[in-house]
């Protein structure tokens, strides 16, 4: 696959890890997992799991403090080492915290606060947590409020968080409240509890909003004496408060007392949110009658403003403007023009502009391709389109799913389909390696429009396929139900040890299922179990046990639900339902009470919407 010049995708690097995984090459493994970092790729989370959970087999830990977990572009940054706790006890510790929140509300539904209350909360003292505490501070009645959350902070082994004291600030602003809320700031203070500027905005904000422009500078200014400056966030909240109470004088002073350049962009933002693009230019004059330079961040809420309210001529003009100040465009105001103008079909403006911030050495991000993408693509310049993607990469800038729907959208467009399949043909005449991305963007366009059978001959024809290029197909072939096809393209997979995920297999056992082939839902539950695959989530849980029940495979299913009960996993109350009266139809009845009994008890049984409504 190298040899023949064709890069590696994520996908491919997350499969091949895995497969040395499953085969115990664990050295081989972290060697992958090491050029697939230097390719600039991120593991996924699967993968990641995967690598602690073979790791620990051997006494080993996998420790990377500032790993990333990708996902087609979107990061978070996590820890993994040696004992910690895993998502699936995080996932129980949340349905913990919700369920304590419930009861608590429930308590303090029935009466005002009072002794008795308290009483009735007292077994539920050792089970507060911040998060159970935040969900009731956001729900509680308003009557209830002080009372809940002086209760709460008098509990042994608990103490009162940032996220608390916030859910409390907001419901007394919501009310009204601003002295209650900055009573409650100013407390979080004197416990060193973390204040952000952003705390003292939603005060100013609420002020504002209100018509109270004093207590609004008055917030400001107990904010400074504190110790914390003010930033952009609190000014443009004061600006909008005000727009929203209509204050035009009360604008026009606030604008008057600005002096630097973050008070003047906080205020072009806000009037930018609100559609007033004269107010947001009437700024700038501002500015100039006070000789305060604008900056970057000037301009870009600017031309974004302008580009928002169509003046394209104005933005292009007001981007030149910047020479004269001895500024150049950044990334962010060359984006928002590009993507501009390439929304509005002015797609060689858009070229020139690329050309130009390449010149000014500004290099272009995915963002920047994604737009000239789309230009290409909305001037039915498919081959081109294909042509930038490829550019993109040799650039060192990887396609996102983002870079892939805009294909498969204008795939569904008259004529992109049949360009898209002439662009490809011609590739594979002229003897070209079209990169597996193009290939799995033409594979769902054409699935799209029913035509399963050009899809075939194309998928055939890739010299290299993935593990995507696999689930893209196998969803098409089910969506229309051709088996013949499903089942060349599973003994494909297989041989080639290629890992389907979970989301595929029951997209199968569904398909099969309702075409009443009973034997191959069999078959492939056990595969399914044999993977690495998982199994939780309750639409994950509950798409399989409806599948199981209708090949009518009780003692898969039996076998399934005692996978839940050990893993604490839930399932929807109507599948769980069904499944229990063909166990008694097929005189299975004490196993059913005994499973039903044990699900209950757990709180294994999602209810219907129906079924919470009537309770």
């Amino acid at each position: 696959m190298k040899s023949h010049g064709c890069e590696l995708t994520i996908e491919t690097h997350n499969m091949l890890i895995s497969e040395y995984l499953n085969m115990g090459e664990t050295e081989k493994a972290l060697t992958q997992l090491k050029e697939m970092k230097a390719a600039g790729y991120a593991p996924t989370s699967e993968t990641l799991s995967l690598l602690k959970e073979n790791l620990e087999k051997v006494g080993l830990q996998y420790l990377e403090a500032d790993g990333q977990v990708g996902d087609e572009g979107n990061h978070e940054k996590i820890e993994l080492e040696y004992g910690e706790v895993d998502s699936q006890i995080k996932r129980v510790e949340k349905d913990t915290d919700t369920e304590v929140a419930t009861r608590i509300l429930a308590i303090c539904e029935q009466k005002s606060w009072g002794a008795d209350v308290e009483d009735a909360l007292s077994g539920l003292s050792s089970e507060l947590t911040n998060k159970a505490v935040k969900k009731v501070l956001e729900k509680v009645h308003q009557n209830n409020l002080k009372g809940f959350f002086q209760w709460a902070r008098n509990q042994n082994d608990y103490v009162h968080g940032r996220h608390a004291y916030k859910a409390l600030i907001r419901r007394f602003l919501d009310a009204g409240e601003v002295d209650s809320a900055m009573d409650y700031i100013q407390e979080m203070r004197e416990k060193e509890i973390k204040t952000l500027p952003n705390d003292y905005a939603q005060v100013v904000y609420h002020c504002g909003k209100s018509g109270n422009l004093e207590k609004a500078i008055e917030a400001v200014e107990v904010m400074k004496s504190s110790g914390i400056k003010p930033n952009e966030q609190v000014y443009g909240a004061l600006v909008s408060g005000l727009l929203e109470a209509h204050d035009d004088k009360g604008v026009e002073s606030v604008l008057q007392s600005f002096l630097d350049v973050g008070q003047f962009n906080s205020a072009i933002s806000a009037f930018v949110k609100v559609g007033n693009l004269d107010s947001a230019m009437r700024v700038l004059d501002i500015m100039k009658e006070k000789n305060c330079s604008s900056n970057l961040q000037t301009y870009y809420l600017s031309v974004r403003g302008l580009c928002d309210a169509g003046k394209t001529e104005t933005a292009l003009q007001l981007c030149q403007n910047m020479h004269g100040e001895g500024l150049l465009p950044d990334l962010k105001i060359y984006n928002a023009l590009m993507d501009h103008l390439c929304w509005h079909n002015k797609l060689e403006e858009a070229l020139k502009l690329f050309s130009e911030m390449k010149e000014n050495g500004c290099a272009p991000d995915v963002v920047t391709h994604n737009s000239l993408i789309a230009g290409y693509l909305r001037a039915k310049q498919t081959a081109k389109a294909y042509e930038h993607m490829e550019l993109m990469k040799a650039e060192g800038c990887s396609p996102t799913h983002a870079t892939r729907r805009l294909f498969v959208v204008n795939l569904d467009t008259k004529g992109g389909l049949d360009n898209a399949v002439q662009v490809f043909q011609k590739a594979v005449e002229n003897g070209e390696n079209l990169s597996i991305d193009v290939c799995k963007c033409l594979l769902k366009g054409l699935i799209k429009a029913g035509k399963l059978r050009e899809a075939l001959k194309i998928f055939e024809g890739l010299k290299v396929v993935d593990r995507d290029a696999y689930v893209i197909m196998l969803r098409g072939c089910c969506n229309l139900s051709k088996f013949d096809a499903i089942e060349q393209l599973l003994a494909e997979a297989r041989e080639n040890r290629i890992q389907l995920p979970t989301a595929t297999y029951v997209v199968l056992l569904q398909t099969y299922s309702r075409a009443k082939m009973f034997k191959k839902v069999a078959s492939l539950f056990k595969e399914l179990k044999e993977s690495s695959g998982s199994l939780n989530g309750p639409r994950t849980t509950t798409a399989i046990l409806d599948a199981l029940n209708r090949a009518h495979q009780l003692d898969a299913a039996v076998d399934f639900c005692g996978h839940l009960i050990d893993n604490n996993e839930k399932v929807n109350s109507r599948q769980l339902k069904y499944f229990f009266r063909l166990l008694i139809k097929a005189g299975r009845t004490s196993e059913a009470t005994e499973m039903r009994k044990n699900m209950t008890d757990k709180g294994l049984v999602v209810p219907e919407k129906s079924e919470t409504q009537a309770a």
